[in-house]
């Protein structure tokens, strides 16, 4: 029988969902394969972001996502899911990715085609914003406090926000913004 998940023809056991299962709309069949089953019964895998291949898995917290997705350290074919909400699968809603550089991450319900030097060029930019003393909010909608945009530098203010300007309301940029961890005391 074919595997709910992921079609592989090797699908011996029959799944069973548990009581807070929401998306039987996405199983094909009642099967599924064991390496399927060990992920789907497996909490970690809803509890935490993670990327994976057919042999590792490395689980990493809010603070650690950019640091992983920028590093893969495991080879393609591989997985991405980043949750905000910590409760749901994301291990059958994820694409097998082929490339380190080009791929695609289920950032909870959204899936963000993650092109590295675009994002790391983005992700520059709201770093900048970000930790010269703009919020996050303000990042996101464009409305800058005018005096911390003078503090700035308005030429230099201009020049940079000319850049993320189109890229604002992308999943892509939705997704930096939420990975972008605030200043340590210490620094």
């Amino acid at each position: 029988m074919k595997c709910c998940f992921c079609n592989n023809d090797e699908a011996k056991e029959i799944i069973k969902p548990s009581g807070t299962f929401t998306d039987y709309d996405i199983l094909k069949t009642k099967h599924i394969c064991s390496f399927c089953n060990s992920i789907y019964k497996d909490a970690k895998y809803r509890r935490s972001c993670w990327i994976l291949n057919n042999k590792d898995s490395i689980f990493f917290s809010k603070d650690k996502i950019l640091e992983n997705i920028l590093n893969i350290k495991i080879k393609p074919p591989f997985k991405v899911f980043i949750t905000t909400s910590y409760k749901k699968h994301g291990y059958y809603k994820t694409v097998w990715n082929y490339s380190l550089d080009n791929f695609q991450i289920r950032f909870d319900d959204l899936d963000i085609d993650f092109g590295k030097e675009k994002a790391i060029e983005i992700l520059n930019i709201i770093e900048t914003f970000y930790y010269n003393g703009f919020i996050k909010k303000e990042i996101e909608s464009g409305k800058y406090n005018i005096k911390k945009l003078l503090t700035f530098g308005k030429d230099k203010w201009l020049e940079n926000e000319r850049k993320i300007k189109l890229m604002r309301g992308t999943p892509l940029f939705k997704f930096l913004l939420y990975c972008i961890n605030p200043k340590r005391k210490d620094e």
